[in-house]
């Protein structure tokens, strides 16, 4: 069992509207080897896409497919963050100041579950 997949699910039931994801990245990449390129923001459907082009590798590959399973449980906003960052899960709760990729848009996610 995935302690992702987990997550995912007791936000679900929960009924939560945010789940924090805690890792040894800085958020999600779309190149995993450069960390240049991280995403702060992304949706859904830009997940699906990075999945499909084979951006997504390795422990990364159950991290997003549990952000996919979250969104469309209709939970708004998954949050994926350096855990060895000092003061990430701090940050990641003040406006303004999210470290890590921030992901939204539960519609987009839930067309493309099946």
């Amino acid at each position: 069992m995935n302690a992702d997949t987990i997550a995912s699910a007791v936000a679900a039931a929960l009924n939560a509207s945010r789940l924090i994801l805690l890792t040894d990245v800085d958020g999600i990449r779309t190149n995993p080897d450069d960390p240049e390129t991280a995403l702060q923001d992304c949706t859904g459907q830009d997940l699906w896409r990075l999945k499909a082009d084979g951006a997504v590798q390795g422990g990364m590959i159950p991290k997003v497919e549990a952000i996919l399973q979250t969104l469309s449980a209709g939970v708004q906003t998954v949050q994926v963050l350096d855990g060895r960052r000092p003061h990430a899960l701090r940050d990641a709760l003040v406006p303004g100041r999210a470290p890590g990729t921030t992901v939204t848009n539960p519609q987009e996610a839930l067309c493309q579950i099946a």
